[in-house]
């Protein structure tokens, strides 16, 4: 899968970000941003 690449500009900057999704992983993003948050507020 080819990366996913988006560009926003605020302000005066431009951020131009890209991802790359591994097709073998072994959770969707969603449930990988959940358990990152709720890792991080200690639960």
């Amino acid at each position: 899968m080819p990366p996913v690449t988006l560009q926003r500009r605020i302000g005066g900057t431009t951020y131009i970000v890209s991802s790359r999704f591994n097709e073998r992983a072994k959770e969707d993003m969603v449930a990988k941003v959940k358990r990152l948050i709720l890792s991080d507020s200690g639960q």
